[in-house]
């Protein structure tokens, strides 16, 4: 399963962080989710795509 944290921001308990689960994710104070993105996806290689969501 993919890594339960991402860099400045937070996932949801309702996510399960498996393979190929796309969860919605909120970002930190101060910082904006990259490309008006909302979700990201657990990929094959148990990394989020996109990596870093938040800048």
């Amino acid at each position: 399963q993919c890594e339960m944290g991402i860099t400045n921001g937070y996932l949801p308990s309702a996510c399960t962080f498996v393979i190929g689960e796309s969860c919605s994710f909120e970002c930190e104070p101060g910082y904006k989710a990259v490309s008006n993105i909302s979700t990201i996806t657990c990929q094959e290689n148990l990394q989020w795509a996109p990596e870093n969501p938040c800048e």
